[in-house]
């Protein structure tokens, strides 16, 4: 699956994930930065009527994001640099969200409001999940089988951290 002529080197389809990995990370920091941005305009434009979200929504909906896209973007780099931890952490990433999406399938059922409803929430949210799901499941295969073939483990396996090697020559 697409070795590199030199061993340092990560190959192109690693790279082509760690990019993917990248710019999926920094796609997450929207929803905080758009949810922030509101709050600090309305705060400014109606202070009175201003009223701030629970510690709940701020955790759920903003440093949960932030964290998780500094990891996204952490190990989107130690993928470049061919870390055996970046590896699985991808291959983590690769499978928790698409297991959220084929789970939240299965078992959420929206519940009908009425004949006169034009719009259930709950039919938006399983509309949500099954693009997800369809854009996240050709990602994660293409992340599982390049990432536990045996000429990428070799080259994660080749790369130790510079702690190691330094422990290595003393």
């Amino acid at each position: 699956m697409g070795d590199s002529p030199n061993r340092d080197e990560p190959s192109i389809s690693i790279v082509a994930v760690a990019a993917v990995q990248f710019l999926g990370s920094l796609a997450i920091l929207l929803l905080p930065a758009v949810l922030l941005t509101d709050e600090i305009h309305f705060h400014r434009w109606y202070p009175a009527a201003y009223q701030p979200k629970s510690a709940g929504f701020y955790v759920v909906l903003v440093a949960l994001p932030i964290c998780l896209s500094r990891f996204g973007v952490i190990t989107s780099i130690g993928v470049v640099r061919q870390r055996v931890w970046a590896r699985r952490v991808t291959l983590f990433f690769a499978t928790i969200p698409t297991l959220i999406c084929v789970l939240w399938l299965i078992l959420h059922h929206p519940r009908a409001v009425g004949d006169s409803s034009l719009l259930v929430v709950g039919e938006l949210s399983n509309a949500l999940a099954a693009y997800l799901l369809v854009v996240l499941a050709p990602i994660s295969l293409w992340w599982w089988i390049l990432f536990t073939g045996k000429s990428v483990r070799s080259q994660f396996r080749g790369r130790s951290s510079f702690s190691s090697q330094a422990q290595i020559s003393k």
